[in-house]
């Protein structure tokens, strides 16, 4: 990170949200912190498929990993890394091919687009100013369009690119496209959101 530009942060966002366990520059939370009581997991199973309560109304205790755990991820990050970064590289080239010389907004899905985000904002500010969001979109409800509308008035929505770690089949993609279309055309007259896939994720602005 030596020949890294290292934007500033937004004086108006960073003071919105928060960058949890993240380290301030990699990442701005746009959203808002509850405090919610765990939930079993065969109960949260049970609620959700009688449709008594939505999955995102409650959450489920999580665990450190297991030393096993671990070593699994470690043994996995050691087999990656190489093609973790090659992939990094390639979307990052992209985005600065789309936006030579200029700001680029990425704005990560909570949770699963926030690492690719981060590693992607390393790369990029290598070579030009980038800021970093992480908003929530949750499944039947959405994304958060009031923490969007708070970036947009803060960088406009030209070069906002959104972040995806979690591709599955394509659902999630599919459906965030027409709505951010949808959403963003209200605004101003914008070229349709393109898909970038990519190994490890996917990128569309």
């Amino acid at each position: 990170m030596s020949n890294a530009l290292i934007t500033p942060l937004n004086p108006i966002l960073s003071k919105l949200g928060f960058h949890g366990s993240y380290r301030p520059e990699d990442v701005t939370f746009l959203m808002q912190i509850d405090d919610i009581q765990p939930t079993a997991v065969e109960e949260k199973e049970y609620l959700i498929q009688s449709g008594k309560m939505h999955y995102s109304q409650m959450i489920s205790a999580e665990h450190p990993p297991t030393d096993e755990q671990m070593q699994h991820y470690q043994h996995a990050f050691e087999q990656g890394a190489q093609r973790l970064a090659e992939e990094v590289q390639k979307l990052g080239n992209s985005l600065m091919q789309r936006f030579p010389k200029q700001e680029i907004v990425l704005v990560s899905l909570v949770r699963a687009g926030v690492p690719l985000g981060v590693l992607l904002k390393h790369y990029l500010e290598k070579h030009q100013s980038c800021y970093h969001y992480g908003i929530s979109i949750i499944r039947d409800r959405g994304v958060d369009f009031a923490a969007l509308q708070a970036i947009i008035e803060q960088h406009g929505a030209e070069n906002i690119v959104f972040v995806d770690g979690w591709t599955g089949k394509g659902a999630y993609a599919k459906n965030s496209q027409k709505i951010y279309k949808t959403f963003l055309n209200s605004l101003m007259k914008l070229e349709i959101p393109r898909l970038v896939p990519g190994l490890i994720g996917v990128v569309f602005w």
